[in-house]
């Protein structure tokens, strides 16, 4: 597999930043804010995750408990789900910029991938017209992300699963989705639609590795066995976190509702006082794309950014794409504010150098 282009940034990044904006979630919660007591056993969970956890789920996207299966956070159940459902030859339409996880695991299958690449001069707009040109006899699957990483943008999953014809897998990773009833998964136990999410993002705990994929029961069933070889369960203090956070579920939409909007506000107004970017707008994700028309690349932005200003942001090529970099505000106030004046200060220089030629 090629490199993992965001996690080789973000790590080759530790110990050079104070302030990090680019973080994909909101701020993390610590174990104190949980009343998880000593009585929480140690053992291996169930291999297809504590049936509590699944119920729980499973009412939430109005699905049966057999149609839900608990994994190490959306990344495993993705990666187990493509290998599930993948063959050597299968074609694969993704969206570009995204998530190198799809392209890089569906190649490994081998799958041939199939892009459909997003315009910036359109604002990175997707028009299901468009996938559904790339859809063949030989299509398997159609992986979208909505909403979506990095442009923070919604897509019209209502048209989108019209497009998808008979026989044809459409996979959605809903890691972003505030409202389980848009999921492409709701209310939908018997069709060709499967869904992944998690924890990790919007609840702020990332560190626990609770996530799931929703889909037939024959397919959670492969994934069931194909799990039993890889890492078998769960772990129980992180499902017994989870379940904590489920039985005050919107507690948890509030603070996050609570910290983006208040995020966003903050970033909105930045970027109306500078020169040179433009921001796409987001929809309900704690980070935004922004672009801009300096003559750099987004990686050498970042980088410079990151050693004068001790920033970290997200270049645009980690995603596949070039002229812009994510930026997170879903943020404690005073360390976005922070983050963005030191910004502020690397485009100055940057404009009148520019002024000056």
């Amino acid at each position: 597999m090629e490199k993992n282009l965001i996690v080789e940034w973000v790590l080759g990044a530790s110990g050079k930043y104070e302030i990090d904006l680019a973080e994909s979630g909101i701020q993390y919660h610590y174990l104190r804010d949980f009343k998880i007591g000593r009585g929480c056993n140690l053992n291996y969970s169930s291999d297809a995750g504590s049936p509590e956890l699944r119920e729980k789920i499973s009412k939430l996207y109005r699905v049966k408990k057999e149609n839900v299966l608990i994994t190490n956070g959306s990344q495993e159940a993705m990666y187990i789900l493509l290998n599930v459902l993948l063959r050597e030859g299968d074609e694969v339409v993704i969206i570009s910029p995204g998530w190198q996880q799809y392209e890089e695991v569906a190649k490994k299958i081998g799958a041939k991938i199939k892009k459909l690449f997003l315009d910036p001069k359109e604002d990175f707009q997707l028009n299901p017209s468009d996938l559904k040109k790339l859809i063949s006899k030989k299509t398997k699957a159609v992986i979208i992300n909505s909403p979506h990483n990095p442009t923070g943008l919604k897509f019209d999953i209502k048209k989108i699963k019209t497009i998808i014809p008979k026989g044809v897998f459409l996979i959605n990773d809903e890691v972003y989705l505030l409202n389980p009833n848009e999921s492409v998964t709701y209310n939908c136990e018997d069709k060709n639609f499967i869904s992944v999410g998690s924890l990790s993002k919007i609840q702020g705990v990332p560190g626990i590795r609770i996530g799931w994929m929703i889909g037939l029961k024959s397919i959670v069933d492969e994934a069931i066995n194909y799990r039993r070889y890889t890492t078998i369960s769960n772990s129980a203090l992180g499902e017994d976190i989870a379940l904590e956070i489920f039985k005050d579920y919107s507690k948890y939409l509030k603070e996050y509702h609570n910290l983006v909007s208040r995020g966003f506000h903050t970033l909105k107004k930045w970027v109306e006082e500078q020169k040179g970017i433009k921001l796409i707008k987001p929809h309900g994700t704690p980070f935004a794309l922004i672009k801009y028309k300096f003559n750099i690349p987004s990686k050498d932005l970042c980088e410079q950014i990151l050693n004068k200003e001790k920033v970290l942001l997200v270049p645009g090529s980690s995603f596949g794409t070039e002229n812009c970099f994510r930026i997170s505000f879903g943020r404690d106030p005073e360390i976005l504010n922070k983050g963005l004046r030191k910004i502020s200060r690397f485009f100055g220089n940057i404009n009148e150098n520019s002024d000056s030629k």
